[in-house]
């Protein structure tokens, strides 16, 4: 898992954590999102609304991952039982999206992944969370935490 992100190309977290999921690059999925948007603009930051109907148009569902109150990321990564590599899960903290895939975290600062534990941001508040799937997966087939 990596952001696909050529030479210059900057990114912003939207469209990296598009890119950490999809597997596309970070060009691409801005493309996506400015058919999404129906502008040339610019994508500097996305709605959920968005990252939702991007993920789709790439063959992806988001599948909202309850959080109460507005814990930090610390706490919610503590409070998922499950959490092994085949998971993969879009977090929206203060401002940022990140991609959680086993003990790492993905962002665009964070191309490789840093593990957990490394990861500078671990107190930013969580304002929603999703596990991601391939549409192609069965509902029996889905794992919940």
């Amino acid at each position: 898992m990596k952001v696909l992100r050529p030479v210059g190309s900057s990114s912003f977290c939207g469209p990296a954590a598009l890119s950490l999921i999809t597997g596309r690059s970070v060009d691409d999925c801005v493309t996506v999102l400015k058919h999404i948007r129906q502008s040339a603009r610019a994508i500097k930051g996305i709605y959920n609304t968005e990252m939702r109907e991007a993920l789709g148009h790439l063959g992806y569902q988001m599948h909202v991952l309850p959080v109460r109150g507005r814990p930090t990321l610390a706490q919610l990564l503590r409070s998922l039982r499950e959490r092994g590599p085949e998971h993969i899960f879009l977090i929206n903290t203060t401002g940022h999206y990140v991609v959680l895939r086993g003990r790492k975290i993905y962002d665009n600062k964070n191309p490789e992944g840093v593990f957990v534990r490394q990861y500078n941001h671990r107190r930013a508040r969580v304002y929603a969370s999703w596990i991601v799937a391939t549409d192609s997966m069965g509902m029996a087939e889905r794992r919940t935490v």
